[in-house]
């Protein structure tokens, strides 16, 4: 209608939240002032506002458009937090040196964290979520200090910032103090060779903290096979039971003691495989004397396990038997089995020696001709 003057009538739960003008094209419906996603200001606290705007030009009213208008969040919001100690005391060979939580309140920010300072190459910071620990990469020693100027005192700053906004710095002084306990290193391996004796050493345990006054051997050393000294040295005790073939590895729980502390680590010690010497004998049977025949036998043991035995007799022949000759009258017999191991290596055995093969009266061979004429006067040759 010509010269009508329109006016917006707002309602709804939140429409004070909201403003409305009218001109020749239409309405704007904005709100009265900027929302804030971190204090939302509907009804009911949710950050979706609504609202309905309705049209009269004093006479005539228009149809009622709902809104439903939902504020979203911007990163807006500074992360904040605070040490929980900036001058922790961390016992040597730990990690943990502080940890607190950060208030951001802006819908999916993901916080990072930043070192700097001269011993922040010491340091991790690790931010999951709303928490942050700050820890030593790797467990400081106090006997070997790590920090710029060594003196056990690590100078480290930590700031977190969400990509847009960055909060404080907390500046930290970490003293690393020393432990009193006795430590031992973990993961430690020996290996010793099953032909070894008694006395020989194994290896030396690593004492990596204190000073134990006792070490034993708690448990994995059941057949006596080790001992260990005071000074961590492990040796053998007994080789009775020192064999490859039946234990190739032994785990020991060794637990060293201080005066007020103790403290056990499990160490490995391989046994290596040596030549085993064959056990057993070889034998000779059958009467050591001029055409009898001889026969070698065995009862040899390997625990490289046994070859294929071959026959070598003293007299040059081969085989398990041998036929005496006139050659060997006088001779003690042997004979020698020999064979290779499951390791390849060359083994034998010689028998004991016979008596002295005896010599038996052999029958003349051959004929006694004549020659001539039989007949009176004839010469027969």
């Amino acid at each position: 209608d010509t010269g009508d003057s329109n006016t917006c009538a707002l309602a709804g739960a939140d429409s004070g939240s909201f403003s409305c003008t009218v001109d020749s094209a239409g309405y704007i419906l904005a709100f009265s002032s900027a929302p804030d996603y971190d204090s939302a200001g509907d009804a009911d606290a949710d950050n979706d506002y609504v609202v309905t705007v309705t049209i009269s030009d004093g006479v005539n009213t228009g149809s009622t458009i709902s809104y439903t208008v939902t504020v979203d969040d911007t990163n807006d919001q500074t992360p904040t937090y605070s040490a929980s100690d900036a001058t922790p005391s961390v016992i040597e060979g730990t990690t943990a040196t502080d940890a607190f939580s950060i208030t951001d309140s802006d819908t999916g920010d993901v916080n990072a964290c930043t070192l700097a300072g001269a011993d922040s190459a010491l340091f991790t910071c690790t931010v999951s979520g709303d928490s942050v620990s700050l820890a030593f990469t790797t467990a400081p020693d106090y006997e070997s200090p790590g920090d710029a100027d060594t003196d056990n005192i690590h100078a480290v700053t930590l700031t977190i910032s969400d990509g847009v906004n960055t909060g404080s710095t907390i500046s930290y002084t970490v003293t690393v103090t020393d432990s009193t306990s006795v430590l031992i290193q973990t993961g430690q391996t020996g290996s010793v060779a099953e032909d070894a004796s008694v006395g020989d050493s194994v290896m030396t345990l690593t004492i990596t903290d204190g000073t134990p006054t006792a070490i034993i051997i708690s448990a994995g050393n059941g057949d006596g096979v080790f001992a260990i000294s005071t000074a961590g040295v492990i040796s053998i005790a007994d080789v009775t039971n020192l064999n490859y073939e039946a234990t190739s590895s032994y785990t020991l729980t060794v637990v060293a003691y201080d005066a007020s502390s103790s403290d056990v680590a499990d160490v490995t010690v391989s046994i290596t495989d040596a030549n085993d010497a064959p056990t057993g004998s070889v034998t000779i049977s059958g009467t050591a004397a001029e055409d009898q025949v001889l026969t070698a036998s065995n009862d040899l043991a390997d625990e490289d396990v046994l070859g294929a035995i071959t026959y070598t007799w003293s007299n040059g022949d081969t085989g398990s038997t041998t036929t005496l000759g006139q050659s060997d009258v006088g001779s003690a017999i042997t004979v020698t089995a020999a064979y290779t191991d499951g390791q390849g290596t060359a083994e034998s055995s010689t028998s004991a020696a016979t008596a002295a093969v005896a010599n038996v009266n052999d029958s003349p061979t051959g004929s006694v001709t004549i020659s001539g004429t039989a007949a009176e006067d004839q010469v027969l040759t």
